[in-house]
């Protein structure tokens, strides 16, 4: 067990190192994006760090100013200059050191909303300006600010700074004028509007009318909700969470599996009382697994992840022989694997669409393992007990021994105040050759192994305690197919009793300690014959 000691002490190094890393506290602006559909223009800038952006619409000539306070490029960044029905050229400027500012000279009058959108992460926001069509009413309010200012920038006079504020008063006055007209107008349809004597349900099958009173849907409420630290915690595991930055997870589990047999040489009188002898084979297993995930965010909507793992297991075959209630013969053997590298496994997860109101967040991920542990076949049968009824292997090995290809897709729906996900994915195993593949001592037959390819999927929900922690229960179920083998030059044959149905219960809570670092401890119980009695997990996802 020196070798567990080994990792074990890393183990704590790496879970004690986390508490320790602090982010730099800076703003920078990582993009711009503008787009324009129908008769809008929308500019997405998207921010990190602590900033306050500032939107001012000016006019003779009709231009806006986009000013990010105590702002850097985040990375080299090409200021986009599309030709739309709004904008006719965009300036990148910086008025002054760490600040930023962006002017738009536009070919028309246009009516500007502008708002704040928080990010996934602490300190993310993304900034939308949006041009819109002004009316006849709307553009006698517009509010009106000499061009000298976008001049001299912020070296105006007193006398200039009182100007400008008096004719801003002056704007929003009439703004709050034409509102009040508005709403003149619209009480007076409301009181002229008859009142219905019955009510009738809608048709079949209808969508209801929306009421008159109720506000239009906003931009704010069209956006992916947000989610507390441990919820999207939960997702990273499930699903994935896209934003820039390594995140590494040191992860520790222990799996348990009892399995037993029994066999009748014999005949049985009356369904009840048995002649002969009666063997009971017991099988039991630990598995310990010490992993190292790490996952990278490439763009917003791709990220890379690797896996490398550690294993350590210990195997008991016990039989016990006996003839009525005579015990003739009980054998017991152990076998252990010290710590070795498994297979290692990397993949990519790529976001299709975003969560919306009415459809939930799509991600594809593929991954590949690697047969980087030792791999089972050619390892020789022994046997134990007098009479030598008890096999068992002379080595356990610590991989698959097989490339494999696993691919498939996940969904997440945000329900306040909980998150439903579901996933299903399909695993392909490849053809491989081996110099040996016969467990018979002293024998050694090359040939080839197919292992069965599976599919899987599972579904579960996550629902938020408070803000830093949330629990999770899901269900997960694996069909695997019948593995064959190959002797050279011979035809396949099909293994018996390799093909697997495999469904268990997963039970998680989740703990964030910082907006960084967090503890996941899950608990799974299985529920088929194939899958492991019991398992439990800890994860140390840290954030940089």
């Amino acid at each position: 067990m020196k070798p567990l000691s080994i990792i074990f002490v890393i183990f704590i190094s790496v879970f004690l190192t986390g508490f320790d890393c602090q982010a730099e506290d800076s703003a920078f602006l990582d993009n711009m994006v503008i787009q324009h559909q129908d008769n809008r223009t929308r500019s997405e800038f998207k921010l990190r760090g602590p900033v306050t952006p500032k939107v001012t619409k000016f006019k003779d000539p009709e231009r806006i100013v986009i000013d990010f306070p105590g702002t850097r490029f985040g990375k080299p960044l090409a200021v986009p200059n599309p030709s739309t029905s709004y904008i006719e050229n965009v300036k990148a400027t910086k008025p002054g050191e760490g600040n930023l500012r962006f002017v738009f000279e536009l070919k028309q009058p246009a009516k500007v909303k502008s708002y704040s959108i928080k990010g996934d992460r602490p300190g993310q926001q993304t900034l939308i300006v949006d041009l819109l069509p002004v009316s006849g009413e709307e553009e006698q309010a517009q509010l009106v600010i000499p061009s000298v200012a976008l001049l001299k920038g912020d070296d105006l006079s007193l006398e200039e700074q009182i100007q400008l504020l008096t004719q801003l008063f002056e704007s929003q006055q009439q703004k709050i004028k034409l509102l009040e007209a508005k709403v003149e107008r619209q009480e007076r349809l409301l009181a002229m509007r008859p009142k219905s004597t019955s009510v009738l349900p809608p048709p079949s099958g209808a969508k209801p009318m929306p009421k008159a009173t109720r506000p239009a849907i906003s931009e704010k409420t069209k956006r992916k909700p947000a989610r507390d630290r441990g919820i999207e915690t939960v997702l990273r595991e499930e699903h994935a969470i896209f934003e820039h930055g390594f995140t590494l997870e040191p992860g520790f589990s222990y799996t348990r599996t009892d399995r037993n047999r029994v066999a009748l040489s014999g005949f049985l009188v009356l369904d009840a009382i048995a002649l002969g002898q009666i063997s009971v084979d017991e099988v039991e297993s630990d598995v310990l697994l010490f992993d190292l995930t790490g996952r990278y965010g490439l763009t917003e909507r791709l990220q890379l992840d690797i896996n490398i793992p550690f294993l350590y297991r210990s195997t008991t075959f016990r039989e016990t022989a006996e003839t009525g209630a005579k015990v003739k013969e009980e054998v017991e053997k152990t076998v252990d694997l010290n710590f070795e590298l498994s297979d290692i496994s990397f993949g990519f997860s790529y976001q299709l669409f975003q969560e919306t109101p009415d459809w939930p967040d799509v991600v594809w991920t593929t991954r590949v393992r690697a047969p980087t542990g030792s791999h089972p076949f050619g390892i020789k049968q022994l046997t134990a007990g007098e009479q030598g009824n008890i096999q068992f292997p002379e080595k356990l090995p610590s991989g698959n021994g097989i490339w494999a290809l696993t691919s498939g897709f996940s969904f997440v729906k945000s329900l306040d105040p909980a998150v439903v996900f579901a996933s299903f994915s399909y695993s392909y195993n490849f053809e491989q050759d081996f110099d040996d593949i016969s467990s018979k001592v002293g024998e050694r037959v090359p040939g080839t192994i197919d292992l069965g390819n599976a599919f899987q999927f599972g579904l579960g929900f996550a629902l938020a305690l408070n803000e830093s922690m949330s629990m999770s229960i899901s269900y997960s179920h694996r069909f695997t197919d019948e593995a064959r083998t190959r002797v050279q030059g011979g035809e396949w044959k099909e293994t018996i009793g390799s093909a697997a149905n495999s469904g268990q219960i997963n039970f998680g809570l989740v703990y964030a300690i910082t907006p960084r670092f967090s503890v996941i401890a899950t608990v799974a119980a299985g529920l088929t014959n194939d899958a492991p009695d019991t398992q439990f997990s800890l994860k140390f996802p840290y954030v940089f």
